[in-house]
């Protein structure tokens, strides 16, 4: 019977995609809707949401995945949407004005660190599954 010894680098990428998921709608979300309006801010946060939801996915997949050219490609494209949640709080959706405001002051940072964590675990995956390929 053939069977997969689960990797840290695996479990660390897990645990990464889920603190954003998770991490987003609480610890560090974005700005409260107003009683009028909902804020630009507020629809960063739900897109960084979506795409933390399908990065949790790829991540359990790829924990799962007993073929090394499997992980190659769950992780390169979890690094591809690592890198997309980067740009979407302040690049692709605008946030508050002011520099003070929830969202710019902890949200897009939080997103920025958390996303940048996924990458660098995602290239350890990569590296490692390359390497394994090679064997």
């Amino acid at each position: 019977m053939n069977t997969k010894k689960i990797s840290i680098i695996d479990i660390l990428m897990v645990i990464a995609a889920f603190v954003l998921m998770i991490g987003v709608q609480s610890i560090f979300s974005a700005c409260e809707a107003g009683e009028e309006s909902i804020m630009a801010c507020h629809w960063a946060q739900q897109a960084v949401f979506a795409v933390s939801i399908a990065e949790v996915l790829i991540s359990v997949i790829c924990l799962v995945a007993r073929n090394s050219s499997a992980r190659l490609y769950l992780s390169i494209s979890n690094a591809i949407l690592s890198v997309v949640v980067i740009f979407i709080p302040g690049t692709l959706i605008n946030l508050c004005m002011m520099d003070d405001m929830r969202c710019r002051s902890i949200m897009r940072p939080a997103v920025t660190i958390t996303a940048v964590v996924m990458i660098v675990i995602c290239a350890v995956n990569i590296f490692t599954s390359i390497k394994k390929d090679e064997n």
